[in-house]
């Protein structure tokens, strides 16, 4: 019997181990995910930027070509 009660404790062990592993991977998941989101929120507000420079830039070039 005391194989039995071994056994026991060592799945017990393997099954804290399992969560404790899928915890640490899900706190990473988090924050690569964090990490994508700003980077998406950095590329849309360099787009709008970017966007905006070409308009003003044409503005002014219009008002030039004007005079």
């Amino acid at each position: 019997m005391p194989s039995v009660d071994r056994a026991g404790r060592e799945g017990g062990a393997i099954l804290m181990l399992a969560m404790v592993f899928t915890a640490m991977l899900a706190l990473l998941s988090a924050s690569v995910l964090r990490v994508v989101v700003m980077e998406l929120r950095m590329a849309g507000n360099e787009a709008a930027r970017q966007a905006s420079f070409q308009y003003a830039e044409a503005i002014v070039s219009a008002i030039v070509r004007r005079e």
